[in-house]
């Protein structure tokens, strides 16, 4: 039940953060968002990279879902320790490279 719920749990997260970057419902703050030295204080930078963000973030949780699908199908009977290491490691792995889109974006911004 917790392989389920990481393996789950983990994508969804990732979709439900990234769906108001990606339709532009967040103005510019200091907690939530894609912050780089371009997008502080420039809301005509802010927007664009946070759609960005949003967008490769849903992707992100999609990818990661496919993936934790997969080991769990193959590895479900595996024992949880290391199956839930491989779910975690490979979500946190598709988080980080949804990260370089937007900061790519802001770069050329």
């Amino acid at each position: 039940m917790v392989l389920w719920a990481a393996a789950v749990g983990i994508p969804a997260l990732f979709i439900v953060l990234g769906l108001p970057l990606a339709f532009a419902r967040v103005p510019p703050n200091r907690w939530y968002g894609f912050r780089t030295a371009q997008t502080v204080g420039n809301p005509g930078v802010w927007y664009p990279v946070n759609r960005t963000a949003g967008w490769s973030l849903m992707a992100a949780g999609m990818c990661a879902g496919f993936a934790n699908g997969i080991l769990l199908v193959c590895f479900g009977d595996a024992p949880a320790d290391p199956v839930s290491s491989w779910i975690s490691m490979q979500s946190a792995g598709w988080g980080i490279l949804s990260m370089i889109p937007p900061w790519w974006h802001s770069r050329r911004l």
